[in-house]
């Protein structure tokens, strides 16, 4: 699994809701258990092709945010490359069709421990 960004909740700290949803993607079965944060661009591209998937935390689905260029980037070369992505937002589902045109598998809300939990354990699922 490839991981990178933040959901930028108020509620829950990125390290909770990362340490939640490591532990909702092994309690769900994932075949992998490599974890690790997306790297340089130079070297994304090799990384995609060695992950299972991508997920990516973001605040908000919102192709106008600028600080969302990294997460359309990340999904785009997901797409590319044949990875399935998922999105795991912290404040709002957001805009269908970009999660359309991203060809993201699914966009979970996670505002809670529980929620970043439960998000694994569907991704392991689909896996």
């Amino acid at each position: 699994m490839l991981i990178d960004g933040e959901l930028g909740s108020p509620r829950l700290s990125g390290e909770r809701a990362l340490a939640e949803l490591r532990a909702g993607l092994l309690g769900g079965g994932a075949a992998s258990t490599l974890v690790a944060a997306a790297a340089t661009p130079a070297t994304l591209d090799s990384e995609l092709r060695e992950a299972r998937a991508l997920i990516v935390l973001a605040p908000a689905l919102d192709a106008a945010a600028r600080p969302q260029a990294r997460f359309f980037e990340l999904a785009t070369r997901a797409r590319q490359a044949g990875v399935p992505a998922f999105a795991l937002v912290g404040d709002d589902a957001g805009d269908p069709f970009a999660a359309r045109i991203l060809d993201l598998q699914r966009v979970l809300l996670v505002r809670s421990a529980q929620a970043a939990r439960r998000a694994g354990a569907t991704i392991a699922a689909l896996l």
